[in-house]
Formats: structure tokens, C-alpha cells, sequence
């Protein structure tokens, strides 16, 4: 007599391949705490509950962005760069209505969605202490809607440097290049903080609020990074 493995063994292999892909998600997920409490730790006081806003709303408002607009964006510019059908409506409702037998559409929305968001919130680091909420949550909207589902679009989407061989496999350039590339445009447009230098050019040293705080940020990330750099 087969048993239920034997005789259903691709919706195992299938559930055991989401589980896997949970497993990492929710790692990479964890990432954030990370990035929260390094960032807190190496700020001044003063900075810290304005740093830690800013990575909360970074999710809040994010991940919202990128299921509503950026999701459905990157499969857009795939098929605009690759040649394939377009259909603007079904990226969108891939999402809003997927079918039936789209069984694993939310689970690869989220996994997308964590990577998005690790982009967005290494912003967070290179503009700490010198933007306003406000301006930050600007810059998540367009990261998380228009400029990282562009990149992803692109690449890993199937889009045209997919096609002429280029391969990232942990996110070393689509997520750490582009959220650093993002980061030093909004600090080079920002400028160095007003009490950075002194009046005869000198830097000024500017300790971080909390040593305890960094060293557990830092290591939460390297936690994390098992899952971010394996999924």
C-alpha cells in the first residue's frame, strides 16, 4: 500500500521548498531589528528615536508601497526588456486576485517584499541624523514603488540583463549596490551634518549613543544573513 508520500511526493517537495523559503524570509525579516539597533547604537541620544521611526516606517509604509505598486512594476519592466507579452493588469492582480493555481504568490510576494525592504533601510544608515522623516518616508516610497522593482525588473525579473548573462545570486549588487548607491546619492545631496567640521576644516568626533546597542545590531545581522545570503 503507498502511502501518502509516495503518492502525492511533488506537493511535498513543493511544501517543503515553501517552508525553506519561509525559513529564510522571516531571517531576513529579523535583519531589520538588526539594522534598528545598530543604527541606534551608533547615533547620538538625541538621533536615536528618530532612527528607530524611520526603520519602523521603512515596513509600515515599505512593504504597503511595494504590494500595491512595486510588485506588479517589476514584472512590467521584465516584460517590457524581454520581449515578453505584456499584460499590465495581470501584474497587478497577480497579487490583488491571484488564481488558484498560483499557490505560491504570496509566499514569493514576501520573499520579495524582505529584500525590498533591506534595500530601503540601508538609506536609513547613510542619511542618520541629517533627514527629516518626511523626506526619508519620500525616498522609501520611491525605492520600495519605483526604483528597486526597476532593478529587480531588470535582473532577477527576467528582464534584458537577465538575458545577456548577468547573474546576482545573494543580492550583492541588486539589493546591497543599489540601496548603497541610493544611500550616497541621499547623503552626498544632504551634506555632512552642521557640527561635523570645525571652523579650520577638522572633522569633529561624533560617538556613536550606545556601544551595546551596535554590537547586538551587528551581530542580529550576521544571524540574519545565514538566511539572506542562502535564500
Amino acid at each position: 500500500m503507498l502511502t501518502p508520500l509516495q503518492t502525492d511526493l511533488a506537493s511535498v517537495v513543493e511544501g517543503v521548498n515553501l517552508v525553506w523559503v519561509l525559513t529564510v524570509t522571516f531571517l531576513i525579516f529579523f535583519m531589520h531589528a538588526g539594522f534598528a539597533m545598530l543604527e541606534a547604537g551608533q547615533v547620538r541620544a538625541k538621533n536615536v528615536a528618530n532612527q528607530l521611526t524611520k526603520n519602523l516606517l521603512t515596513w509600515s509604509i515599505g512593504v504597503i508601497v511595494f504590494f500595491l505598486l512595486g510588485a506588479a512594476v517589476s514584472s512590467i519592466v521584465a516584460a517590457l526588456t524581454s520581449g515578453s507579452a505584456l499584460d499590465i493588469t495581470g501584474a497587478f492582480m497577480s497579487l490583488y486576485a491571484p488564481d488558484a493555481s498560483a499557490t505560491t504568490a504570496w509566499v514569493d510576494w514576501l520573499f520579495g517584499a524582505v529584500f525590498a525592504m533591506t534595500a530601503a533601510t540601508i538609506v536609513s544608515g547613510a542619511v542618520a541624523g541629517r533627514a527629516r522623516l518626511r523626506a526619508y518616508l519620500t525616498y522609501t516610497i520611491l525605492i520600495a514603488g519605483v526604483i528597486y522593482p526597476v532593478v529587480v525588473g531588470f535582473t532577477w525579473g527576467g528582464g534584458f540583463l537577465d538575458a545577456l548573462g548577468f547573474h546576482d545570486f545573494a543580492g550583492g549588487m541588486i539589493v546591497h549596490g543599489m540601496g548603497g548607491i541610493a544611500g550616497l546619492t541621499a547623503a552626498w545631496i544632504i551634506g555632512p551634518r552642521m557640527d561635523r567640521f570645525k571652523p579650520d576644516g577638522t572633522a569633529n568626533v561624533i560617538p556613536g549613543h550606545s556601544i551595546t546597542f551596535a554590537v547586538l545590531g551587528t551581530l542580529i545581522l550576521a544571524f540574519g544573513w545565514y538566511g539572506f545570503n542562502v535564500g
